[in-house]
């Protein structure tokens, strides 16, 4: 996957996703994001807000890659704790 394509992420609650499987080593090439894909930059950033954030606390949540250009903004991370289903 091509990570420049793909710096936004999604948070649900629990361990949600589905693993990539024996399909890993073709995601890892890929131009698109596939489900259960997680960007090392977003489960990095999400770990960090975690700690940071009142809403995280004591939760479990899955990391998904998403389209975007832009990693969260801290705001933008804090708002994704809150609502995840």
């Amino acid at each position: 996957m091509l990570d420049f394509r793909h710096l936004g992420a999604t948070l649900s609650r629990g361990d949600t996703l589905p693993g990539p499987g024996f399909t890993a080593i073709l995601t890892a090439i890929s131009e698109d994001a596939c489900a259960g894909d997680s960007g090392r930059g977003a489960v990095a950033e999400a770990l960090v807000e975690a700690l940071a954030c009142d809403a995280a606390a004591g939760g479990d949540f899955s990391v998904a890659t998403a389209a975007g250009r832009a990693a969260p903004s801290r705001e933008e991370w804090a708002s994704m704790f809150v609502d995840a289903s």
